[in-house]
């Protein structure tokens, strides 16, 4: 007999008490469902292109997390991320301007 437990079961009274973006990006991985309707920003460390450093720039409050409408609870939320052209993450404007310079001029 296979059973399956409800989404409204899940949504109403099990993610509620999931609050780290560790936990809610775990069951953004079961389901489609779940991928689009949980919010929350990424766990994985993020690491400056440009300088190598996890220096970036954090917020106390969820509301100012980089992720509008973010689910997760957590102490700690992302705050600016500064994002070249390419894709890439920097940690700060001026790593930013630098990264771009050593592209500008072929020094990567």
């Amino acid at each position: 007999m296979n059973q399956h437990i409800p989404i409204l079961v899940i949504l109403s009274d099990i993610l509620p008490f999931l609050y780290t973006a560790q936990e809610l990006t775990k069951w953004k991985l079961v389901d489609h469902f779940f991928n689009k309707n949980i919010i929350t920003h990424s766990p994985l460390e993020r690491i400056c292109h440009n300088c190598k450093s996890n220096r970036f720039r954090v917020h106390f409050y969820q509301k100012k997390c980089v992720v509008k409408g973010c689910m997760a609870l957590d102490i700690i939320h992302p705050g600016e991320d500064y994002t070249c052209l390419d894709g890439k993450l920097v940690c700060g404007m001026g790593c930013l301007i630098s990264y771009a310079n050593k592209k500008k001029y072929n020094l990567l």
